[in-house]
């Protein structure tokens, strides 16, 4: 299981927990756990292009308007549906994992 914990900007809210449990070539499974607000154990993330704006969950790195990233999929929207991982941050999480290994 690749996991990472989020990082939060806002020292007065608690930063969700964010886990990827899954990875394919166009999709993540992401264990999001927001305290007091929502909890997702499986929850689907598709890749595709950023239509804002914004910052990784799990790097806290700056996404561009049209950058490649995941977003959380679902109907109803689900309540997390502006937050975005990098696809950067997910080969950074499988170099790390392949440096663990050798």
């Amino acid at each position: 299981m690749l996991t990472e914990a989020c990082r939060s900007s806002n020292a007065t809210t608690q930063a969700p927990l964010v886990r990827v449990v899954e990875v394919s070539d166009d999709h993540l499974l992401v264990r999001w756990v927001e305290p007091g607000k929502c909890h997702y154990g499986e929850q689907k993330w598709r890749l595709g292009v950023a239509s804002r704006n914004g910052y990784c969950v799990l790097s806290n790195r700056r996404i561009g308007r049209g950058e490649p990233a995941y977003r959380p999929t679902g109907r109803p929207r689900p309540r997390n549906y502006v937050a975005m991982i990098a696809v950067t941050a997910i080969e950074a999480l499988y170099m790390a994992v392949a440096r663990q290994i050798d």
